[in-house]
């Protein structure tokens, strides 16, 4: 009896454990692209070490990629710096200074799987 119980656990879990193709998670291979609208808007914008000379600041600004679902696309930090970009333009900008990041798991307040946060001050250059 011990044996015949043996093999039918082995048995169940051999057809569990393979898999048909329906449950494999291909979400970790695809990444967001960033869209023609949005690269236009970021070339607008450019990276500063630090603040050139005669430079204004404008103050801060952040934006947020994120992957609200779970076959959405993952979210980059080149797709956080375009958004960063972005709305650096759409606050009067030209450049960006002091850019960093931060990553965070299941924002569940935000809806949101996988969020890549850039932040900076945006700057205007002469």
């Amino acid at each position: 009896m011990h044996g015949r119980l043996s093999a039918v656990l082995f048995s169940t879990c051999l057809a569990a454990c393979s898999s048909t193709g329906a449950v494999t998670h291909t979400t970790t291979n695809r990444y967001v692209t960033i869209p023609p609208d949005l690269a236009r808007d970021a070339a607008k914008v450019t990276d500063h070490a630090t603040a050139p000379p005669r430079s204004r600041t404008i103050g801060p600004v952040t934006a947020t990629a994120c992957q609200y679902a779970d076959f959405d696309p993952l979210p980059t930090r080149e797709y956080a710096l375009a958004l960063l970009k972005r709305s650096a333009v759409a606050n009067g900008a030209n450049g960006l200074v002091d850019v960093t990041y931060s990553e965070s798991h299941a924002d569940l307040l935000k809806n949101c799987w996988e969020n890549i946060v850039a932040s900076g001050t945006a700057i205007a250059t002469n």
